[in-house]
């Protein structure tokens, strides 16, 4: 992935984060699952919203700060069935623990 794509999809992240009013510590958790470098990797070949959706809601997790995911399928325009496919597989790539989710 291109250092300018990968920008893209910071500015992405940025606005939805923004968007929702979640707080700096979920801002920063976001960013960290997204620059992952394993969360690069599969950035150039699955849906980048996707993506992206799936690190917003682990990191508002993570951080205590649960959202519904209707909330952020309004935010994002996709579905929730979308967030649960790249939530899912974040948490497998990532290998996040289920019990800290």
């Amino acid at each position: 992935m291109t250092e300018s794509r990968y920008e893209e999809v910071q500015q992405s992240a940025r606005r939805v984060l923004t968007e929702l009013g979640l707080p700096d510590q979920t801002q920063k958790r976001c960013f960290s699952l997204l620059n992952d470098r394993r969360t690069k990797e599969i950035l150039t070949e699955k849906n980048v919203d996707g993506i992206i959706a799936g690190a917003i809601y682990i990191a508002a997790i993570l951080t205590e700060n649960r959202l519904p995911q209707h909330q952020l399928t309004e935010v994002m325009n996709i579905s929730a069935a979308t967030i649960r496919k790249y939530y899912v597989m974040l948490v497998k790539l990532l290998e996040l623990k289920k019990k800290k989710i």
